[in-house]
């Protein structure tokens, strides 16, 4: 398989015309890397191991942001609602730190986040409850996990691709404001597998339906290829704004204020759009590489750039938040959190649960 750092470099600079050249001069091995990625698919799940409690993998199609982390939260904040312990599984993408680690429930935002990943370090802010465990071999973070934490239940983070471990609810996320990108694989386009792959899904969830008038043809596409799986449509929403030292206050707080955005996810457009849509008044905007870490220098800039451009506020995400460094930078600085809402077909994600073993009695399907 290709390294991260590759596939990355590949899929950021398609642009450039000497990487394009390099990608539409290879392109006749596309078939034959759809051929060996699900040859390789199947062979890494046909001995899939399990766990003794139910896994719940969310997980994508395409690299890039699809409103993973959002769907994750929903599921967390309702099974512990009902009462359920629940493990989160994490890869920690990007982390320095090497061999498996904890992040113990209501650990708050660890001192530095580059040991555990951005991810996780935002996860764990959102339950004072919840056991998180990070290990490139998921497996065995779940093995420690109930060891140590005893869990009812697993939230596999980004698992669609980890067909090692076996899982008992499969739910695949499609943005519909990039579902396919052009629908080819890596690096020739942002395909992690071919849309076969969508066969595995036992329940597909399409975000950002708000934002897109695709959802329609979306679900046909799907419907060819797994006609039996159902589809629930959900929308980012404004949820509140977060500072650095953690205090949160309602996003209500941004209708008519200045801000200048700022971030490094996988889908900034969209974050450009929520932000519009709780009434912020957005003066500028930049974009950084997915996951990137800010240096101070950064920092200044952006200061400087959010002073020029006459806002109040500099404002960037949730995820964002956690690789700022701690600074004076003279001017406000908050993250936008936010929640999906489910538009349609909330009865098919609480039939799923519950058929799975996962019954969570104060599971609200109007989320």
């Amino acid at each position: 398989m290709m390294s991260d750092k590759l596939l990355e470099f590949l899929t950021s600079k398609r642009d450039n015309p000497a990487v394009g050249l390099i990608l539409g001069s290879a392109m006749g091995l596309h078939p034959a890397l759809t051929l060996g990625t699900r040859a390789y698919m199947r062979f890494k799940a046909r001995n899939g191991k399990k766990l003794p409690r139910p896994v719940i993998s969310v997980g994508n199609i395409t690299v890039g942001g699809t409103g993973k982390t959002s769907v994750v939260r929903l599921l967390l904040e309702r099974l512990e609602e009902s009462g359920l312990k629940v493990a989160l599984l994490y890869r920690g993408y990007r982390r320095k730190s090497a061999g498996p680690v904890v992040l113990k429930p209501g650990g708050g935002r660890p001192l530095d986040p580059r040991l555990y990943g951005d991810e996780p370090c935002m996860v764990s802010r959102w339950s004072e409850d919840c056991g998180i465990f990070i290990n490139e071999n998921r497996y065995e973070a779940g093995l420690a996990a109930m060891e140590t934490y005893s869990p009812d239940v697993f939230i596999l983070d980004d698992g669609l691709q980890h067909v090692s471990l076996a899982r008992d609810l499969e739910i695949t996320l499609v943005d519909c404001t990039n579902p396919f990108d052009n629908g080819r694989l890596l690096p020739f386009g942002m395909l992690r597998e071919p849309l076969s792959a969508l066969k595995r899904a036992h329940l597909i969830v399409l975000t950002r339906c708000g934002q897109s008038d695709l959802a329609d043809s979306i679900e046909s596409v799907i419907s060819g290829i797994n006609p039996t799986t159902p589809i629930v449509r959900t929308t980012p929403e404004p949820y509140s704004i977060l500072s650095i030292r953690g205090e949160e206050s309602e996003a209500e707080e941004l209708n008519g204020r200045s801000v200048y955005l700022f971030s490094g996810i996988g889908n900034h457009a969209s974050f450009v759009m929520t932000a519009l849509e709780s009434e912020a008044s957005v003066k500028g905007h930049v974009s950084f590489p997915d996951h990137h870490w800010y240096s101070v220098r950064e920092m200044e800039r952006l200061a400087e750039e959010c002073r020029a451009s006459g806002a109040e506020w500099l404002l960037t995400t949730e995820k964002d938040l956690v690789r700022i460094p701690r600074m004076k930078l003279g001017l406000p600085l908050y993250a936008l959190t936010i929640k999906i809402s489910i538009l349609s077909g909330a009865d098919s994600l609480w039939s799923k649960l519950t058929g799975i073993g996962v019954r969570p009695s104060n599971f609200n399907i109007e989320y």
